[in-house]
């Protein structure tokens, strides 16, 4: 449980990371709660945002849209 709630603050510190442009600090918290969290689609999305507008590394950026549109059931349906 305790891990549980640690990385939920990981989500929480990446997003107010990101919102503040904090980019280097962003990334850091999300890749460390996406190691327990492999599928969560928001914590992707986050990244998506963190290497597009904050890193402008588009390649990487891509990669985490495209698992959100292609890796998961969820958003199949859409298409």
């Amino acid at each position: 449980m305790a891990r549980e709630y640690d990385n939920t603050q990981r989500y929480d510190q990446a997003f107010n990371a990101y919102i503040v442009n904090n980019y280097e600090q962003a990334a850091e918290n999300i890749d460390l709660y996406l190691r327990d969290f492999p599928n969560d689609l928001n914590a992707h999305l986050l990244k998506g945002h963190i290497y597009s507008h904050g890193f402008h590394r588009y390649h990487e950026a891509k990669m985490e849209y495209e698992f959100l549109l292609h890796d998961n059931d969820s958003y199949r349906d859409w298409e």
